[in-house]
């Protein structure tokens, strides 16, 4: 009761602000929901679009900041906003925000890891990221991929040749859960919850293969299942999952990133003394005792005579060996013969 009583509040709070919603109906509910309880803070919105998230960011306490790549559209006029390329680096400092939302952007994006490294470094220790993106994950997706070859709506071809503006593309970098845990890990970021939104009825006809799936988990090993972050991806919410997807992500704070670092740190700059000590190449030069001007003829013709006939031992002393290894290789065929 007391999830609907909040839907309905964040309903009522979205339909209060006169800026229509680009994204889906529903999605923009489930992620208020999930930043409801955290603390009012320095919020980032992007991208913004019209700028009705970010207004009703704002309107939830929390001192808003909106960015997008173009300024045209965006509606509310007490929120700053910047514009800024999503794929390059932000205009803002090291740890300027408590706060990050990216609804439906990281889809339409070129370098995801370096959105999220971006992400990391804005973030304020401590930090929450939200991420609202299609749901890649779910059972019908797979299937469509299974006979369409694509994960998602196959991008149109533009005509003549003809690049499109980068503001209409498309979901030209469609990310599941699983890859995108791994790009925010990569970038110092933890996955600490995950939900999706707008579940469609006939999801529920595929509940025997979701639970088939279900059934194959506990036969993976527990790299395997730490790897595919399965207490996420393998859930009957995210095989039968709605269209969109939101992930919750949290930047630790210093003191629990401290051993991790400590440990890089002691493998990067401490190194035992056996691997420190100096060590002769594997073909080291032979000094050679130094020579008197009265007799290099001589040394000359002994060391070219020492030379010829250590080159002629060695060659019967290889050709030898090889005839008996040979002779032993035939040996243990003729034996696994008989």
């Amino acid at each position: 009761m007391a999830d609907s009583r909040h839907q309905m509040d964040y309903t009522r709070l979205l339909a209060d602000i006169p800026i229509p919603q680009h994204s889906r109906q529903g999605s923009y509910e489930v992620l208020l929901e999930l930043i409801g309880d955290l603390p009012r803070g320095r919020a980032l919105d992007a991208p913004c679009g019209p700028g009705l998230l970010s207004e009703a960011l704002r309107r939830l306490g929390h001192e808003v900041t909106a960015g997008d790549l173009i300024a045209d559209g965006f509606i509310p006029t007490d929120i700053p906003f910047f514009a800024m390329d999503l794929d390059a680096v932000f205009p803002f400092g090291d740890g300027a925000f408590d706060l990050v939302v990216c609804g439906d952007g990281i889809e339409h994006l070129e370098n995801p890891f370096s959105l999220f490294r971006e992400f990391s470094r804005v973030l304020a220790d401590g930090g929450t990221l939200v991420v609202a993106t299609p749901n890649y994950l779910n059972l019908e997706r797979r299937l469509k991929f299974l006979w369409s070859g694509s994960i998602t709506k196959p991008l149109a071809r533009s005509s003549g040749g003809a690049p499109k503006d980068k503001s209409g593309q498309g979901h030209i970098n469609p990310l599941t859960l699983i890859r995108m845990a791994y790009i925010a890990e990569t970038t110092g970021l933890d996955l600490v919850r995950s939900t999706t939104a707008l579940r469609k009825p006939r999801q529920f006809a595929l509940a025997p293969l979701a639970l088939a799936i279900r059934c194959f988990r506990p036969f993976l090993s527990d790299s395997y299942r730490r790897d595919l972050f399965a207490e996420h991806t393998l859930t009957m919410g995210a095989l039968l999952g709605g269209k969109v997807l939101l992930a919750v992500f949290r930047k630790p704070v210093l003191e629990e990133r401290a051993p991790r670092l400590q440990v890089l740190g002691t493998r990067a700059l401490v190194q035992p003394e056996s691997s420190v000590e100096k060590k002769l190449p594997t073909h080291a030069p032979v000094r050679q005792p130094a020579r008197s001007n009265t007799s290099d003829t001589s040394f000359a013709s002994v060391a070219h005579v020492n030379t010829a006939v250590v080159n002629t031992v060695s060659g019967r002393i290889g050709a030898q060996s090889r005839r008996v290894r040979w002779q032993r290789h035939r040996r243990g065929c003729d034996r696994r013969l008989e």
